[in-house]
This record gives structure tokens, sequence and C-alpha cells, in this order.
């Protein structure tokens, strides 16, 4: 999301052609404890509030986090994917849906947090209340 500030080094796992991997701190403990259970991640984000925390796996462990707990996050370039999950130790208030703005009728994807009732509108510009139009499931605890 542009920004390493909020990251730590961590020593990376042996299948890991790099000897460190940055992982940001909020998520970083979950991280580890994965690596440590022989689970391959392919990438991950707190989210930096501004979009949804995940963390992304290898196809072959997605059965193993959904048996720990894991939720699906949706992902909208690859909707039939379910490799990307919230991290467990986020609670995380943040949802994903196409939306069309009720002033100019432009349509698209927002992610932004399930308690605002307004969003700004990338086309007009304005503040406005927006109907959905595809919804994505948030995490629930």
């Amino acid at each position: 999301m542009g920004s390493y500030d909020n990251q730590m080094l961590l020593k990376a796992p042996d299948w890991s052609r790099h000897e460190f991997l940055g992982i940001d701190i909020c998520i970083a403990v979950e991280v580890w404890d994965l690596w440590q259970k022989g689970i391959i991640t392919t990438g991950c984000c707190c989210g930096h509030n501004i979009a949804p925390a995940y963390i992304g796996v290898e196809f072959e462990f997605i059965p193993m986090m959904k048996d720990m707990g894991y939720e699906v996050l949706s992902n909208t370039i690859r909707p039939d994917d379910e490799d990307s999950f919230y991290p467990l130790s986020i609670d995380c208030d943040w949802i994903g849906n196409k939306v069309k703005c009720d002033l100019c009728a432009h349509e698209w994807w927002a992610v932004y947090i399930k308690s605002i009732s307004k969003l700004e509108c990338p086309h007009c510009k304005n503040m406005t209340q927006f109907e959905l139009l595809s919804k994505q499931s948030p995490k629930t605890k």
C-alpha cells in the first residue's frame, strides 16, 4: 500500500529464496506461526487502514487454513480463487463492494469501513450515498 514503515524483517523460511522477508508488524507473529506450521505464504498485508488485511497462501494450504478457522477474503480480480484469508489477529472492519454513486451513477469497486454510509465518488468527486451492486462478505466475529 505504498509504505514499508510498519514492517519488521523476519528470517525467511527455508522455502523462500530470500534471507529475510518484510512483514507488517501487526500480523508478523501470526505469519511467523503459519510458517512454523509449514504453510507457504504468497503475500500478506495489514491493510494500512486503507484496505482489508490479508494473508495469501499457496493453493495446497487452503484446506489447512480453513481447518484452522480462517475466513476466505474474496478476490475481485480472481473471484474463483480462495487463497487469501483474513488474519485472525486483526479485527477486520473493512469490506469491499462494487458500488454505484447515487448522484452520477458511476460504478466502481470500493473498500471501506463497514459502518460508513457515504463515499467520495471518484468520478463526480462528491461525498454521496451509494448503492451496493455486488457484495463481498465482511469478516464477522
